[in-house]
């Protein structure tokens, strides 16, 4: 594999064998953040004008007043809902220890009660949950549940989370709709389900929403478990050979809508998925998001996807995809001639495709070659392994961008995407290739207002340039920047060149362990975000006679910076403060208010008189006594002093 990467020069092959593979975006350890409370989400009917699902009532009620004592703070939602026969509960949300969801559920029977949302649980206390017989006898009449599974466990199978899935349908008697996946599982790959082998799951599941780990459970699944399933919405993390003895030719007479994505390449396809999809016979609603390698055979066009597949579907009447072909011609000597974007063009409309688009490379360049048809409207919040052959079009939908080739990707390329993806969040660029179309070279300026995060870390140095430098490309929303440190001191000259300044401002959520000490030259500089990082000191920061805004939260920092006589917003949580000395150096020259967050530190020492502060955040340190220098603190407008070590009497007093 290496060696194939040393060859190319264009990072890993896109090719697995028959594990299936997909060059996924680099290593990220931003450092941990705890994650959201569990939630739980109840609705039941009724008959509120407003939601038209239950009744508000203007009467604060016996049991309201009950439930906001018992169940202090959340209870006071009820004394807003007359919880009777005439008054349905509409929705509850609770968010609090995930082991007392017990003790909101045996407060009042909900016969109404249909949908149950559990987001965000841990697989093993969501699994402890489910074993209660009380939960247990609440899902035995629910017709809909959605389970969102945190994502902080890494491990490929878990078996807590099969044995969530088996515990659902082996007791939920009236369930027709189940949705199973993560709850967090944004932009990247992750771990999912293993589907138990079981020769009976449910009689009464019709639709089906979930993410698995292999082809097999996607069989599994259609084999006859599930008798009743009309409707499977399918994610498979890795789409490679059968081991399963399951008959991949039975006909599936009770589907009528399918729709399978993943985000790794596959060698499959012919092989396996379009077998499956042949057995499809009354299927009314067809979606595929597929990556696909090829070696000798051509691109997928319109002629093998009629042939092959929609063609035993005489009852489609929405197709939505969007398939990737990667040609590479690496580990075979039979080169195919590929057809040109002109004939895969044709290969639609020959059979009766109306709204789609096609962009492909005409030749293989360097083993490889890449072709991309989707339909329109695009509806994916993805587009996956994006290369140089891209014309543009209107991607509304999308969100998160994986650019590779082995072609150069030029300013021009840069610019219709920003205009193409408007709301574009999250953008990878791999490809080590030197820039042709330099963009200092352009006077087109290029803005992505929506960008959150960017990925350089794969990327030759002019597409670092051409992002960092803020006279080239507008990054107003950027808050995470992966890219090599040694390339981002060189291109910034030690962080003191202009023309990259602005857009290095946000770089949280890296693996920096220091700054560099030339950034005391940035007399400019206003703003500055490096959360989520292994930093330590901040003294190369001291004495900006500019910095207003300081975001340093979930790093490793054990003392303040000193002399930022501008300094407005200095939000330092989760670190190892120990002492605020120091502080009345800040914001000496401003008699503006002002806002200190040093939430979740280790703060013992008294702390230094500050004439002007509007918030002041020392929740959960080791204070012992209530400083008194608080009280000289003009404009104190919120204080947050709890969880210390001083007593309530001290408090008081």
């Amino acid at each position: 594999m290496e060696e194939y990467n040393k060859q190319q020069n264009y990072g890993p092959p896109p090719y697995g064998g028959d594990s299936g593979y997909c060059p996924p975006p680099p290593a990220m350890n931003p450092g941990y953040c705890p994650p959201p409370p569990p939630t739980t989400v109840i609705y039941q009917t009724g008959n509120c004008p407003a939601c038209r699902q239950g009744i508000l009532s203007s009467n604060v009620t016996c049991l309201g007043v009950c439930c906001a004592i018992f169940l202090f703070p959340i209870g006071l939602v009820c004394q807003y809902y007359d919880i009777t026969d005439d008054y349905s509960l509409n929705r509850f949300i609770y968010k609090a220890k995930p082991l007392s969801i017990k003790r909101v559920l045996d407060v009042i029977d909900y016969p109404q009660l249909h949908s149950l949302l559990f987001v965000n649980f841990p697989s093993k206390i969501l699994s402890q949950h489910l074993a209660d017989e009380t939960i247990l006898s609440i899902i035995n009449r629910i017709t809909n549940i959605t389970v969102g599974i945190d994502t902080q466990e890494t491990e490929t199978y878990n078996e807590d989370e099969a044995n969530i899935f088996e515990l659902i349908l082996l007791h939920s008697k009236c369930l027709n709709d189940l949705t199973f996946r993560k709850s967090s599982r944004e932009y990247q790959i992750s771990p999912s389900v293993n589907i138990p082998n079981r020769k009976y799951l449910s009689s009464s599941l019709s639709k089906l929403n979930i993410e698995v780990n292999t082809f097999d459970d996607c069989l599994y699944l259609l084999n006859g478990c599930l008798p009743s399933l009309s409707t499977l919405i399918i994610y498979i993390c890795k789409i490679y050979y059968s081991r399963l003895r399951i008959d991949n030719t039975t006909k599936l007479c009770k589907l009528k809508c399918f729709s399978l994505s993943t985000e790794r390449y596959t060698t499959s396809f012919d092989r396996h998925i379009v077998p499956l999809l042949q057995r499809m016979l009354y299927l009314e609603e067809l979606t595929l998001f597929l990556p696909v390698i090829r070696h000798k055979s051509r691109y997928i066009d319109g002629n093998q996807l009629y042939d092959e597949v929609l063609s035993y579907m005489p009852r489609l009447n929405q197709f939505i995809f969007s398939i990737h072909t990667h040609m590479t011609t690496k580990f075979t000597t039979t080169i195919t001639e590929l057809q040109s974007n002109s004939d895969m063009r044709k290969s639609f409309i020959k059979h009766g495709f109306q709204s789609f688009d096609t962009c492909s490379d005409d030749e293989i360049i360097g083993h490889t070659a890449n072709c991309y048809v989707y339909s329109l409207p695009y509806r994916f919040k993805y587009f996956l392994y994006l290369g140089a052959c891209f014309q543009g079009g209107k991607f509304d939908n999308v969100r998160f961008l994986y650019m590779t080739d082995k072609v150069s990707f030029g300013h021009r390329l840069f610019k219709i995407i920003s205009e193409d993806f408007p709301f574009l969040k999250k953008l990878i660029i791999f490809n080590y290739s030197e820039q042709e179309d330099k963009p200092l070279h352009s006077s087109t300026l290029i803005i992505f207002n929506h960008l959150i995060e960017l990925n350089l870390s794969c990327a030759h140095s002019d597409y670092i340039m051409q992002f960092l430098a803020d006279k080239i490309t507008r990054l107003p929303s950027l808050t995470r920047l992966e890219v090599s440190y040694e390339k981002l001191l060189t291109l910034t000259n030690y962080f003191t060149d202009d023309v990259a300044r602005l857009n290095c401002q946000k770089i949280s959520n890296n693996e920096l362990n220091s700054l560099p000490t030339t950034l005391r030259q940035c007399i400019k500089l206003n703003d500055i975000d490096v959360s989520y990082n292994a930093i330590q000191s901040l003294s190369a920061l001291e004495g900006l006679p500019s910095l207003k805004f300081l975001f340093t939260t979930n790093c490793q920092i054990k003392k303040i910076p000193r002399n930022l006589p501008t300094i407005k917003y200095f939000l330092s949580s989760k670190n190892n403060i120990d002492s605020l000395d120091g502080v009345n150096t800040l914001n000496t020259q401003s008699t503006k208010e002002k806002t200190f967050n040093f939430h979740r530190n280790k703060i013992t020492k008294e702390i230094k008189q500050i004439k002007t502060l509007e918030n002041f955040h020392l929740s959960y340190n080791q204070l012992k006594d209530v400083p008194e220098e608080i009280y000289s603190i003009q404009c104190l407008d919120f204080l947050a002093i709890y969880a210390n070590l001083f007593t309530t009497e001290q408090l008081n007093n």
